[in-house]
């Protein structure tokens, strides 16, 4: 019998001596400009989970593109990610005129939201420190999605200048006119 109990206990030390879990985190220098941040641990980001849990409080968020495929209305493009490595770049052409855009990185079993401050077309990002494994390395991403919303497109607001043009022309085609009549 007492086999039976150092054979338990014994088992009970080595369940307790393996390393815990690391929980994702999150800070505004793992992706550059980025403004917030919001860590989803269990989850893949895919638009139906997006849009059950509202990232920054915003309902409606729209996937763009992603790094690993063709998903999304490609809106904007996500440009210069490299999968499968723990940072690098990325970059897009223009935001299009949506001021809320979201980036996430998606590597293991979570993923990391960022806002981006929409007045820069590009940054870096690492998964070093944020989603890790149990040695405390960063996890190799899996793929980087764009997301947008379509509530937060804002108005093409009109030249200064474009009045102006617009009486210069109206002065020289009065001028033409009268030019015409008088000869």
């Amino acid at each position: 019998m007492s086999g039976v109990i150092v054979a338990v206990v014994l088992s009970a030390a080595s369940v307790s001596a393996a390393p815990m879990p690391i929980v994702p985190t999150c800070s505004l220098s793992d992706v550059t400009v980025s403004t917030a941040c919001e860590v989803f641990d269990g989850a893949n980001d895919t638009t139906a989970f997006i849009s059950s849990v509202d990232p920054f409080g915003i309902t409606d968020w729209t996937l763009a593109d992603k790094s690993d495929g063709p998903d999304g209305d490609h809106k904007i493009i996500l440009k210069d990610v490299v999968n499968d490595v723990t940072s690098g770049t990325w970059s897009v052409d223009s935001f299009n005129g949506y001021s809320s855009v979201m980036l996430t990185m998606k590597a293991g079993n979570a993923f990391v939201a960022y806002l981006l401050d929409i007045t820069n077309l590009s940054g870096t990002w690492t998964t070093e420190g944020v989603i890790v494994n149990r040695q405390g390395k960063g996890k190799d991403l899996s793929h980087m999605s764009l997301y947008y919303s379509p509530d937060s497109l804002t108005a093409v607001p009109l030249p200064a200048a474009l009045p102006l043009y617009a009486v210069g022309l109206a002065v020289l085609g009065f001028f033409g006119w009268r030019k015409r009549k008088s000869a």
